[in-house]
């Protein structure tokens, strides 16, 4: 017998010469036979940082007051005390150390599928196989074990334990593929005022809110067979079978996750729902669209959730009508600039001071379109920036018009959005615009509205060149 493990294991010493100056991985040997303890050293100490138990119970001790990760254990299945069975399943119970490989040994083949079932990572048979057989089984252990790690590192998000936004669209696929016929819907959810949160109570409460978040999230639905990510900052997105209990299901997620330290309030989230997906649609349009429906109720204090309808995909296709039609409409000039005058009334004949540019779009095909609809969605997707130096363009030229027609100036007033405030080169630019067309800096008014308003702190020394005024 001596010759027989003398003879393999000697075979084996270059992949020991490969690994000699690596960091030696942890193995817990549990048999309570001394003679199989010392065979399996005889076999693995070469390659491994071996401990021994003697039993089940020694085991979990070991497990439990071990600082450093064992990368695998060799489990015993018939033993007293406590059996490998036992010690199998209290594994695979214990968060700390339930991903740990465990192979299960016994002469006792039959138990070779339940321990499977109950998570064991492989089983070897008693009498043991040559050394080969188990060193190759050991070592392809650990490695799906530390490559299954890897994986887990980079496809999760490190804040939350949940997918992140890349692996979740891939995994959201793999469904697709392998559950065809089964409806899916695609869930979008938000905390509501996250940002007063984080001011008030510091971003280490707001990070713990989104790990509960998470973590309350995907014990939900992971046994509905659904699947979470972060999206981004505090935006989650869930894929799961379809369901109509979106209520229940928000209130079960709030459940013991407080808004505040130490305050028992609950955190209040929004909810889109895009319900029964197109799944000829990719996957991240069918979340723009529950996002979609979450925004629905951005400003609402009565409701909580949105259903993406056929009202919001006819809004959907129209404002991607807009979108296509906008760089045609800039160069056909169909955004027409209006004047609303401004008078100084306190004396006894009301004088005009200056005027307003009000923009309307005049579409060809589909008539007047209120700045209602176009400002918001090109505000949203960046199109503003190319419509206010639009309008500048035209205002500076009108001012140039009446000046030359009546030898009189008459300022006037064009609105900045917060794109606008974000451009390090908008004073540069609007200059331009004047000197272009001979006007100077008081010849123009900067109206900020309010939702822009607080980005001029930042941009306050810079716009000293041109007249500000703030508007409602």
């Amino acid at each position: 017998m001596a010759e027989y493990f003398e003879k393999d294991m000697k075979s084996m010493k270059d992949d020991q010469v490969l690994r000699a100056h690596t960091k030696k991985r942890r193995l817990l040997i549990v048999d309570d036979e001394i003679v199989n303890q010392e065979l399996l050293g005889a076999i693995l100490e070469n390659d491994y940082e071996l401990e021994f138990a003697q039993d089940g119970i020694e085991a979990l001790s070991k497990l439990e007051e071990s600082k450093v990760m064992f990368s695998l254990v060799l489990l015993d299945l018939i033993m007293s005390n406590l059996s490998g069975m036992e010690v199998l399943l209290e594994i695979r119970a214990k968060e700390k150390y339930q991903d740990i490989p465990v192979i299960v040994a016994s002469s006792d083949y039959t138990q070779e599928i339940e321990c499977l079932k109950r998570g064991a990572s492989d089983f070897i048979q008693k009498p043991y196989p040559e050394p080969g057989v188990i060193l190759a089984r050991v070592h392809r252990a650990i490695e799906l074990f530390e490559n299954r790690k890897i994986l887990q590192s980079t496809e999760r998000d490190p804040l939350t334990g949940v997918y992140n936004r890349e692996f979740f669209y891939s995994y959201a696929e793999q469904l697709d593929q392998s559950y065809p016929e089964v409806d899916m819907d695609a869930i979008v959810l938000d905390v509501k005022r996250f940002n007063t949160i984080n001011e008030r109570y510091g971003p280490a409460h707001g990070d713990n809110v989104l790990r509960q978040l998470g973590k309350k999230t995907e014990e939900l639905i992971h046994s509905d067979g659904g699947i979470v990510c972060r999206r981004e900052a505090d935006i989650f997105q869930i894929y799961c079978p379809h369901r109509n209990d979106y209520k229940a299901f928000l209130d079960k997620i709030t459940t013991g996750i407080t808004s505040a330290p130490g305050i028992d309030s609950r955190i209040q989230l929004r909810m889109g729902v895009y319900s029964s997906v197109d799944k000829s649609l990719d996957i991240p349009r069918r979340f723009d669209r529950a996002k979609l429906a979450a925004d629905t109720v951005r400003n609402s204090f009565t409701r909580s959730i949105g259903v993406y309808d056929d009202t919001l995909h006819k809004a959907e296709l129209y404002h991607l009508q807009l979108i296509e039609a906008f760089p045609r409409a800039i160069d056909e000039k169909q955004f027409q600039v209006y004047f609303q005058p401004k008078y100084y009334i306190l004396k006894e004949t009301p004088i005009l001071e200056s005027a307003e540019c009000l923009v309307r779009w005049h579409h060809p095909e589909l008539g007047i379109i209120s700045p209602g609809v176009f400002i918001p969605l090109f505000e949203e997707n960046g199109l503003i920036q190319k419509l206010d130096y639009y309008v500048f363009r035209e205002a500076a030229r009108q001012i140039r018009e009446w000046k030359d027609l009546l030898g009189y100036m008459v300022p006037l007033s064009v609105n900045v959005s917060r794109v606008d405030l974000g451009d390090p080169c908008i004073v540069e630019n609007l200059l331009d615009i004047l000197s272009e067309f001979g006007l100077g800096p008081t010849d123009m008014h900067l109206e900020v509205t309010e939702t822009a308003y607080p980005m001029i702190r930042n941009s306050s020394s810079a716009l000293s060149s041109v007249s500000v005024h703030k508007g409602s």
